[in-house]
């Protein structure tokens, strides 16, 4: 479980890294939001988008790991789950099964 954590925070910092656009040309804007920006800046911004969401998806899977995690050290302490955490349920149930899968083994 150690393990799997430490995995996912080291993809949470790759993922965080690549939400950076660096610098934006601000070009004369035309019609619409396409038109404001080179190519290369519109491919920036997408990655940076895509980043984006991962990391947040990722956040819910971290928080469910932790949390796995000291309920099987017996500890009631869990890390913050708010309303907002969509799919949580699901995540902690899918490495539920991942533990007793590798435990059974």
């Amino acid at each position: 479980m150690k393990q799997l954590i430490k995995e996912l925070a080291i993809q949470q910092r790759e993922l965080k890294s690549q939400r950076k656009t660096g610098t934006l040309k601000t070009i004369q804007r035309d019609s619409v939001w396409s038109d404001c920006y080179d190519e290369e800046t519109r491919g920036r911004i997408t990655t940076s988008q895509k980043a984006t969401q991962a990391v947040q998806d990722n956040k819910v899977r971290i928080t469910a790991a932790l949390n796995l995690y000291h309920e099987l050290r017996g500890s009631s302490y869990r890390h913050n789950v708010r309303d907002e955490y969509w799919g949580y349920d699901r995540a902690l149930k899918k490495l539920r099964e991942e533990f007793a899968t590798q435990l059974a083994d």
